[in-house]
């Protein structure tokens, strides 16, 4: 296994796999939560339906990038805390890829209000294997996928990419299930890695029973299920995560957790922490974190042994 460290605004970082950089703060009495930006870009394909589950047709916006060969794309799942939908956010860090030769597709996903897990799972195993399904009509390497989410989208997307495989988290009779749903690497911003822990604002509201519908004293399997840590194994995808020292929304410890049990598993898992960032923050978007998803992008390569 190979432990990578960057450096970020010049300053290196030698044999580091946590890399804190910013100056210490208090953190927030108040959560301070900032919305990831709207593309100014018109989509090259919007509000194409990707999903049909009988009851809501889900979509997605698809920009591409002119490439005379095959690009590698990432699927962007954003946030909301499984109430809001809006598909429309992309972190500006994941769509300066786009200018970078890298495809952008956004997709949406079954809120918590509508049905509780595992659809959104099913939802984002679905994304990946539509988008895999129709490789050739938008010029995109189908062994180049990535997966990517902010905050309740990077639940959702760490779930994806450690399970593949996992019989558990699969639909009956699902559409393109010849397909594989494997990616070949996790870009996760602000994540909760355990939802049986992690609680959210305010602590009496669980983010966990709020999504699977249940108390994670009565139905901790099920929280479990919905939790990233719980999926991790040699069979993961890298992972790039990225976390605020200053959330108070979702604590930067869930993000050392995921790292910490990928490390376990032998996989590549770089984390990027903030001391002064708070959950959403624009800084986020700064031209060095992009830097970052473009060199794990590049690194990550090809994954021949999807699942």
């Amino acid at each position: 296994m190979t432990r990578k460290a960057f450096a970020i605004n010049s300053m290196p970082i030698l044999g580091a796999v946590v890399l804190v950089i910013g100056l210490a703060v208090n953190a927030q009495e108040r959560p301070r939560i900032m919305p990831s930006p709207r593309p100014t870009l018109a989509p090259n394909d919007a509000g194409v339906v990707y999903r049909d589950n009988g009851s809501i047709q889900l979509r997605a916006n698809l920009y591409l990038p002119e490439s005379d060969q095959p690009t590698a794309a990432i699927a962007w799942f954003a946030g909301g805390g499984f109430r809001l939908r809006d598909y429309r956010m992309i972190r500006g860090s994941i769509f300066d890829q786009l200018a970078r030769g890298v495809a952008v597709i956004s997709f949406e996903y079954t809120l918590a209000d509508e049905a509780k897990w595992p659809a959104q799972a099913h939802d984002g195993k679905a994304a990946i294997r539509w988008l895999r399904s129709n490789a050739n009509k938008y010029n995109i390497d189908a062994d180049r996928i990535f997966i990517a989410g902010a905050s309740a989208g990077a639940i959702l997307a760490n779930v994806v990419a450690n399970s593949a495989g996992d019989k558990s988290l699969e639909e009956s009779a699902a559409e393109n299930a010849n397909l594989s749903a494997g990616v070949s690497g996790v870009i996760s911003f602000y994540t909760a890695a355990d939802m049986t822990t992690h609680s959210g604002w305010p602590s009496e509201d669980s983010s966990g029973n709020f999504l699977t519908g249940c108390a994670s004293i009565d139905c901790k399997s099920m929280v479990e299920s919905a939790s990233p840590a719980y999926h991790v194994s040699a069979d993961s995808p890298p992972a790039l995560l990225f976390h605020g020292m200053g959330d108070v929304v979702i604590d930067y410890s869930q993000s050392i957790l995921l790292q910490q049990r990928l490390h376990e598993a032998g996989v590549d898992a770089q984390l990027v922490l903030r001391t002064d960032l708070v959950h959403g923050d624009t800084r986020f978007d700064e031209p060095a974190v992009s830097d970052l998803i473009t060199r794990f992008v590049a690194d990550s390569g090809r994954s021949n042994d999807l699942h």
